[in-house]
């Protein structure tokens, strides 16, 4: 599931924009479609959401972050927190994973919960960290809205993920 996860993040960045058509990536049988982008000298970001949903209104989000600055996910990790820090409750501790089966100089993964701080939005999250040991450094943010519709099966059941990354099934 690596070579799968390290082949998407490649071919999203180096895909070209058509005129009028937002770049898409296919997991699942699913068109995610980009929906939003930002860049800088030192991280792009890009984030994807099913046909239908939005930015404002979405049920499953994939996002692309490329730190150009960084080559270690022991730089991206930090820079990474520092970033939702206001999202994580205070008793919430990352469970960190090293993959079995890792096709990366570097990765490490996660599962964690996030909330506005009145806890009126929410969204699980599983996030992959990897580098190849030179710039750039890699995450790749799988996230799931909350409260989910009725039925709907959740990330949250897929706890292998933390096992084996190539379990990964998003």
């Amino acid at each position: 599931m690596q070579r799968y996860l390290y082949v998407v993040a490649l071919l999203v960045m180096l895909q070209p924009a058509a005129a009028n058509a937002a770049p898409c990536i296919k997991l699942d049988s699913q068109s995610y479609c980009m929906a939003w982008s930002a860049s800088d000298t030192w991280v792009s970001k890009r984030e994807y959401l099913r046909a239908g949903e939005t930015v404002n209104h979405w049920q499953n989000m994939v996002t692309i972050i490329r730190y150009n600055d960084l080559s270690s996910i022991r730089q991206v990790i930090p820079r990474y927190f520092a970033t939702i820090r206001p999202y994580l409750g205070s008793d919430a501790h990352p469970q960190w994973v090293t993959p079995k089966h890792a096709l990366h100089k570097e990765a490490m993964a996660t599962r964690l919960v996030l909330s506005t701080p009145d806890n009126s939005e929410s969204e699980y999250v599983v996030a992959y960290f990897f580098s190849n040991g030179q710039k750039p450094a890699y995450a790749i943010i799988f996230s799931q809205h909350i409260p989910l519709p009725y039925g709907t099966p959740t990330m949250a059941q897929y706890g292998r993920w933390l096992d084996d990354m190539q379990a990964i099934r998003p």
